[in-house]
């Protein structure tokens, strides 16, 4: 049987012969098997459609079919492979359509795109779309589209867009868009949008948008919009808005919107709004309005609706229902004041308490035991 196949195979080659031609400097040489440019070719055919077996992949035009090399790519690579591209360590072309398997890696100047599996890596410098599977690093200087897994890095330079899991860190030159998993973290030059997790931080330098998970700390340069879960702190130089959790602080250059739990503390240079809870301090450089539970201290120029402080409030203006050990309101307080100590220089409302003191009283009301008041 071997000596029939070995007969039949020096028949195909002396009836296929040697195909030589030029491109350029390069000549191409292989032994075909088939009619024309159609059947099995071994060597370095520049055309072919089936089979074709190689050293190492440069200089070809357009392969159709089964591309097999054994070696790493040559110095040229060109042309497009169509179907499926595999190598013992690394196939190469500018374009990869199809399957495309490297047991080290494989690499594509232009783009790759249907499904790609690297043992160690893939590599493209343009796009990589489909389903793409690297041991270690799946890189693009251009966009990623479909379903990417890195055991290492998953790396564009431009967006990301569908499912991508990076063993250590997702990272985006541009935006980043569906379910992204990164195991350290998750990057991106400008937004995210859609569920991002990583396992010690999720940063953008633009908006966050989504459901967003970082283990220590979730930080954006822009908004942060949704549901925002952290273990340590979330931090945004522009609004959070949304739902926020974290255990030590949430931090917003703006405003705080929302329903917002920080563990330590809840700060913000612009206002804080709705359901605001916090063990330690909660801090706003403008307005806190909703319902507001500290456990330690509120500090803001105006706090208002209903107010739950264990420890110490000092506000310019408070209105509505505030509970807490000590209430103090600078300018005004209207509504009811409830606590151990509570003083107003002016009062339009109710005070109870141990100590109760309203500056605006004549004497002998300005300063009371368990009620005062002034309407």
């Amino acid at each position: 049987m071997q000596r029939m196949i070995h007969v039949l195979f020096i028949i195909g080659v002396i009836s296929a012969g040697l195909h030589a031609q030029d491109q350029t400097q390069y000549r191409e040489r292989a032994f075909n098997l088939g009619i024309a440019r159609y059947g099995v070719s071994f060597g370095q055919s520049f055309t072919h459609t089936g089979v074709r077996i190689n050293w190492k992949d440069e200089h070809l035009r357009v392969i159709n079919g089964l591309n097999l090399t054994l070696w790493s790519p040559g110095k040229n690579v060109r042309g497009a492979v169509n179907g499926a591209a595999v190598g013992l360590i690394a196939p190469a072309a500018d374009d990869l359509n199809g399957v495309t398997a490297g047991v080290g890696a494989a690499i594509a100047n232009r783009q790759m795109s249907g499904l790609q599996l690297g043992g160690v890596a893939l590599v493209s410098k343009g796009r990589i779309t489909g389903l793409s599977v690297a041991g270690i690093g799946l890189v693009s200087e251009d966009n990623l589209t479909g379903f990417h897994i890195g055991g290492g890095a998953v790396v564009s330079e431009k967006s990301v867009a569908g499912i991508s899991i990076g063993g250590l860190a997702c990272v985006s030159g541009l935006g980043m868009g569906g379910f992204t998993l990164g195991g350290l973290a998750v990057v991106s030059g400008r937004s995210l949008t859609g569920i991002q997790i990583g396992g010690l931080a999720t940063v953008a330098k633009n908006q966050i948008t989504g459901l967003t998970v970082g283990g220590l700390a979730v930080i954006g340069q822009r908004a942060l919009c949704g549901l925002t879960i952290a273990g340590l702190t979330i931090a945004s130089d522009s609004l959070v808005r949304g739902i926020t959790l974290c255990a030590l602080a949430v931090i917003g250059e703006h405003d705080i919107t929302g329903i917002n739990i920080g563990g330590a503390a809840l700060l913000s240079r612009g206002a804080i709004r709705g359901l605001n809870v916090t063990l330690g301090q909660l801090e706003a450089g403008k307005a806190v309005t909703g319902v507001t539970i500290a456990g330690y201290r509120v500090k803001t120029p105006s706090l208002s609706v209903l107010n739950i402080i264990a420890g110490y409030n000092r506000t310019d203006r408070s209105a509505g229902i505030t509970l807490g050990g000590w209430n103090q309101s600078d300018v005004a307080h209207t509504g009811l004041s409830a606590g151990l100590v509570n003083i107003a220089s002016d009062l339009k409302g109710l005070q109870i308490g141990l100590i109760n003191y309203v500056k605006s009283n004549p004497a002998p009301f300005k300063i009371l035991p368990l009620i005062n008041a002034r309407f």
